[in-house]
């Protein structure tokens, strides 16, 4: 099975680092493959997987 999830980086990074919704950061915890070449959402994804 395969999801996937269209959202603004703005809004990702707002919930990885705050846990506003706790969706984003919950799936995340899990093995995702993020098609960007922003090297600032793979570190703020380190943040949020240090913290669980």
């Amino acid at each position: 099975m395969v999801k996937y999830v269209v959202v603004r980086l703005h809004n990702l990074v707002q919930d990885i680092l705050n846990w506003d919704h706790l969706y984003f950061s919950g799936c995340l915890q899990k093995p995702v493959h993020i098609i960007s070449d922003n090297l600032d959402l793979e570190n703020v994804n380190s943040v949020n997987l240090r913290a669980t």
